[in-house]
């Protein structure tokens, strides 16, 4: 996300490439696969050891881009 912030996309693009790239479900909602999941930190595994894929959505994405921007997340 901090990339795409970068290289100056616009949120919903970089969305939409993050969809692309990851595991699409429909236009406001994705999965992340695993090896992104681990680099971001996000749990995969739920407590009983089952696996959980990590959705994204568009709202939550929104919300994350808006903290990053305003330097309130990840400084």
């Amino acid at each position: 996300m901090r990339q795409k912030q970068r290289e100056g996309w616009g949120r919903r693009e970089a969305f939409n490439i993050a969809a692309d790239t990851e595991q699409k479900i429909d236009n406001d909602h994705f999965l992340l696969r695993e090896v992104t999941a681990e680099e971001a930190g996000i749990e995969t595994v739920d407590e009983d050891g089952n696996d959980r894929p990590a959705m994204v959505s568009w709202a939550y994405w929104k919300k994350i881009w808006l903290e990053m921007q305003n330097g309130k997340r990840f400084p």
